[in-house]
């Protein structure tokens, strides 16, 4: 067997020796908090140190490394042995419920890797659902629908990136091919999706393509790059009105909550984002992003008995497989449990405020610098500009250079550049001294 040109591992190592060469690759990493003056600041990355107490339990869990497989949200059947770590994914969940304006009577749910892997269980539960029950009122799925999604042009990557695996399609415009595939829907100036071209692509829809079967809709509460958060109730109603009208056809409503999940129903000047909208079927949510847990830690929440339309033959497996993810962590489940529970409902709502008034403040200092901004309905701050490459060699953010000039159009040829801030308690050093490097460039480049 050839031997690999990077390493050589045919022999044991010291363990002083592996944990040397391990803290060596950890300090190539950029700290969150205090790098070094030859690091970057990270500004834009959307999460934090977690919570102390959820990292000693998962340390804790990893010594007796559980094995979740399985939805557990129900009374079926489970994986033996580890009966300890199902019941905390179940409470866990059941906050996450709540959370989300219900319980584990109303929703089913579970933890996934992130929110990609959520989204994809949300997206392929709408492509599955059908009309159809077995003899004991249980659903039999279809993945043969005809299924088209309609989603604003500044969704996540990763309903794009499922629709095709899924085999939806790519994106495409209302009238070209047969309808299955997305249809990007324009945004107002600060991101929110155009209820308008919802209704219009909706109706042109139907009435291009009468065999689509299936039609997902995908509301943001809380966009990658301006933290936009959707009038959900308003898509709600939308979808209530041709469900009534056209009762043959599948409608589902899916909800990427992954960033505001946490801070959204929280606030409220925002839209409710949650169950309490009758026509919300599934919700993607990260506890890993504002919930100060480590990363592996996304949740899938979709109403009862939705999930068995993710079902699948596994008969060595108690209550087989209505999951993405097989295997899955049960010490992410223990620490989620442990640090939700440690700050209570009303910890994670002083939090969230925290965030919003933080984000207040930095919007203060980043507009006295000129820079002009998008609005912001949650903790990130996105500028309307691209960010001089001298100064971003010494931040990291996150940037998009094919942002449309005019959001009403996906489609617009014209495009600009943008950036942003995810504000949370770790750039507060990073905006002061982003401060000063940007008045510098400025003095710099107006003499």
């Amino acid at each position: 067997m050839a031997k690999s040109a990077l390493l050589e591992w045919d022999k044991p190592e010291p363990d002083d020796r592996v944990v040397q060469e391990v803290q060596a690759f950890l300090g190539r990493n950029v700290p969150l908090n205090d790098p070094r003056d030859d690091q970057p600041q990270i500004l834009g990355f959307p999460v934090g140190e977690p919570d102390s107490l959820g990292i000693e339990m998962q340390y804790l869990a990893l010594k007796r490394n559980p094995n979740n497989i399985g939805l557990h949200t129900t009374d079926s059947e489970a994986e033996e042995g580890f009966q300890g770590s199902q019941k905390a994914e179940r409470l866990f969940i059941g906050m996450m419920a709540d959370v989300l304006g219900s319980d584990l009577r109303g929703v089913d749910g579970y933890i996934e890797a992130g929110g990609s892997t959520a989204n994809m269980a949300g997206l392929l539960i709408g492509r599955n659902r059908t009309h159809l029950y077995d003899e004991k009122e249980k659903p039999l799925k279809n993945a043969k629908n005809k299924t088209a999604v309609l989603c604003s042009h500044i969704t996540h990557y990763s309903i794009l990136q499922n629709a095709s695996n899924l085999g939806i399609g790519e994106v495409a415009t209302i009238g070209k091919g047969d309808g299955t595939r997305v249809h990007l829907l324009g945004t107002d100036e600060d991101g929110h999706v155009l209820l308008n071209q919802l209704e219009m692509q909706l109706r042109d829809l139907i009435k291009n393509h009468e065999d689509i079967s299936n039609i997902i809709f995908v509301g943001n509460a809380g966009t990658t790059m301006l933290g936009s958060v959707d009038n959900i109730p308003g898509m709600s109603d939308i979808i209530g009105q041709f469900k009534q009208r056209f009762p043959e056809k599948i409608f589902h409503f899916h909800i990427d909550a992954a960033h505001g999940g946490l801070i959204a129903p929280f606030l409220p000047e925002l839209p409710t984002i949650g169950f309490a909208n009758q026509h919300v079927d599934s919700i993607t949510i990260d506890p890993h992003k504002m919930g100060k847990i480590g990363f592996g830690c996304g949740v899938i929440l979709a109403r009862k008995g939705y999930f068995d339309w993710l079902a699948s033959e596994c008969p060595y497996v108690p209550g087989g497989s209505r999951t993405i993810s097989g295997s899955r962590s049960g010490a992410v489940a223990i620490s989620a449990y442990a640090a939700f529970r440690r700050r209570g409902k009303e910890g994670v709502a002083s939090y969230a405020q925290s965030l919003k008034d933080m984000t207040k403040e930095v919007r203060g200092k980043i507009a006295a610098l000129g820079i002009e901004m998008f609005g912001s309905d949650l903790n990130i701050i996105a500028a309307k500009t691209s960010l001089p490459a001298d100064i971003r060699m010494k931040f990291i953010v996150h940037g998009d250079d094919r942002m449309p000039v005019d959001m009403s159009n996906p489609h617009d040829k014209e495009r600009r550049s943008i950036w942003n801030i995810v504000v949370m308690e770790h750039v507060q050093k990073g905006i002061s001294r982003f401060e000063d490097v940007y008045k510098e460039w400025l003095a710099a480049n107006q003499s």
